[in-house]
């Protein structure tokens, strides 16, 4: 019986939790009965059977985890990574829990290229064996043709010894020419010897300079990967510190900064909405200025954290302002009628001339109303 491992982050994405119960039975459904590649291919009779109603492909809209290959095939994207811990460029032929996913991924035609798939694999080795079965043959021809030769040789020593019987040789002859012979082998060899060790000398100096150019550009590459390293951690910690920056002056009435700074939870979180976003710090202050008004989630008090994680639903205005309670509605009140009566008292006294009846009446009903006699 096959196992799945579940995303436990996937709680805390506000385009899960806006899902109905259904949608999110039914992405839990296609988890749990999708191949080892994360391939499903559409049953709606077993989906009627399992949820005891209508499936039809409407239910589909909304799970972002997922895309239709065709009409009765859904592919769950980042299945492969959550699964195994790779992406399927980096699929292992040889590794024999990844060859089925390969297998499935050849079936479904969603093999990544470059890859070696398991049918190249077999005849490259079909091919090795065709290799060694010619070299084989070969061998036996050579041992066939040395016997063959050795053979012709012996008879030929045979004849020659034959004949020597009837042969007269001028030994003397021989034997200078013979001597002269072996004069001219041996200042051959001589010059063979030379050559072969400058040839030797001068495939050593190419050795070592390959070698010598290979450890550069080892080195260079090694250099090369850990400074744009460091630039993405520098650029990375410059749009942090301008987050915190603009989260402290903007964002006044929600719970301030403490330790985020070094936590690594906070960098991964500061990392997901920097990708999602593509740096876009105008969304950010944005984001920050609703928040602000806001002042809590339901009835969580906003902090960075989960104003991050919240981002799509203050965006939207999914979540309302808590209301005012009746004291407070007073306070404002009692606020704005005090304003007003200031400002009449200003009109007064700086009024010149013969003062206009209506206005005073209505200052008079002011101060009546607020108890007040002068």
């Amino acid at each position: 019986m096959p196992k799945r491992l579940t995303d436990t982050e996937i709680w805390n994405k506000d385009w899960y939790l806006d899902l109905s119960i259904k949608k999110k039975l039914l992405l839990k459904y296609l988890f749990d009965n999708c191949d080892c590649a994360g391939v499903y291919e559409i049953s709606y009779r077993n989906l009627r059977n399992c949820f005891n109603e209508e499936i039809t492909k409407e239910d589909f809209d909304g799970l972002l985890l997922i895309k239709f290959i065709d009409e009765n095939k859904i592919l769950i994207q980042d299945f492969i990574k959550l699964q195994y811990g790779v992406t399927p460029d980096m699929l292992n032929p040889e590794n024999s829990v990844h060859k089925g996913i390969l297998r499935c991924l050849e079936n479904h035609k969603l093999l990544p290229n470059p890859l070696l798939t398991l049918k190249n694999k077999n005849k490259d080795k079909d091919k090795n064996k065709d290799q060694n079965k010619n070299q084989d043959k070969n061998k036996n021809q050579d041992k066939n043709m040395n016997f063959d030769i050795k053979n012709h040789n012996d008879n030929i020593v045979f004849d020659m010894n034959t004949d020597n019987n009837n042969l007269q040789i001028d030994t003397n002859d021989m034997n200078s020419n013979h001597e002269n012979i072996n004069s001219d082998i041996k200042n051959d060899n001589s010059k063979l010897n030379s050559d072969k060790s400058d040839m030797n000398f001068n495939h050593d100096d190419m050795n070592y300079s390959i070698e010598i150019d290979n450890t550069e550009s080892k080195i260079n590459n090694f250099d090369i990967k850990n400074n744009h390293k460091k630039e993405l951690k520098s650029k990375f910690n410059d749009l942090k510190a301008e987050m915190f920056k603009e989260y402290t002056a903007r964002c006044t009435h929600l719970i301030q900064l403490t330790g985020e700074s070094k936590s690594k939870r906070t960098d991964e979180k500061i990392r997901l909405f920097l990708n999602e976003t593509g740096c876009n710090m105008e969304f950010y202050r944005q984001l920050c200025d609703k928040a602000d008004r806001l002042k809590s989630v339901g009835c969580v008090n906003i902090d960075f954290e989960t104003m991050l994680n919240c981002r799509i639903g203050i965006m939207n205005g999914k979540y309302k302002p808590p209301k005012k309670s009746e004291e407070e509605k007073i306070r404002e009140r009692a606020k704005r009628e005090l304003l007003e009566t200031k400002k009449m008292l200003a009109y007064y006294r700086n009024f010149k001339g013969d003062p206009p009846t209506e206005n005073f009446k209505k200052f008079g009903e002011k101060l009546r109303n607020m108890g007040k006699t002068k």
